[in-house]
């Protein structure tokens, strides 16, 4: 079969929402003239979201003692940064075909210091439908992670990790792209677009998770639609806006 070759940037272009509800609790000593309120500051929300620096067998140099081979019998298969070390917002995968897989490890990671969070990430151009015609990437999402919902207006698929995201963790959506138009049903592409990878996060102190799942996915739609107002934080369900990398 004739590849056409093509040339495309898997980007993890990091969006961070950190959402604060309430902010306050309130302690009420017993007595009979006294009524103490004890407010304690929270330290709050801190994430990132990277990925490992991908290349080929040719990218691993003799002075590259961390490089590893994460995925076998693929081009693009080698971990340049090594085992549990993310250093880059996006990757370039030069060359690539329908029915090539990508390592590709978008990673979420919480700051030290960070209170616990809900963590979310949106997914853009990617499925992990074994035949789509809708998108150009399979992906296989990790067990830890749930679908919350498929907006259609935004085309993006919002998960949430199964747990809180705590302190100087990490966790990682998924650990390799397939480019589709191999298989009967898809369609060849005559031109990659991006996949593209968002991080949020929503405060878990005294809030549920149903609350922070319509939080996550206001603040979602909101950024889709250019509607995120800089810097607004009213401590009642507001944003704050990170700095762009």
């Amino acid at each position: 079969m004739n590849k056409k070759k093509m040339v495309t940037v898997l980007g993890s272009a990091t969006l961070i929402g950190a959402i604060g509800i309430g902010g306050t609790l309130a302690y009420l000593t017993d007595g009979a003239y006294t009524v103490s309120n004890t407010f304690v500051l929270g330290k709050g929300i801190k994430i990132d979201l990277k990925e490992s620096k991908v290349g080929t067998e040719t990218d691993v140099t003799d002075d590259n003692s961390v490089a590893v081979q994460a995925l076998k019998g693929e081009a693009y298969g080698y971990d340049l940064d090594g085992e549990n070390k993310w250093t880059v917002t996006k990757n370039e995968y030069a060359s690539v075909h329908p029915g090539e897989t990508v390592y590709k490890d978008p990673t979420v990671l919480v700051a030290e210091g960070s209170e616990n969070a809900y963590i979310y990430v949106t997914v853009k151009n990617a499925s992990t439908e074994a035949v789509d015609k809708a998108t150009q990437y399979q992906i296989d999402v990790l067990s830890d992670w749930e679908l919350v919902e498929t907006d259609e207006v935004s085309d993006v698929l919002i998960y949430r990790h199964k747990g809180l995201g705590e302190a100087g963790k990490n966790y990682t959506l998924f650990t390799n792209a397939r480019i589709r138009g191999n298989k009967e049903g898809e369609v060849k592409p005559e031109k990659l677009n991006d996949l593209d990878v968002k991080a949020y996060a929503v405060q878990a102190h005294g809030v549920k998770q149903a609350t922070a799942d319509a939080e996550a996915i206001k603040l979602i739609k909101a950024s889709a639609s250019g509607t995120q107002q800089s810097g607004e934080d009213d401590n009642g369900g507001g944003t704050q806006t990170p700095e762009q990398p």
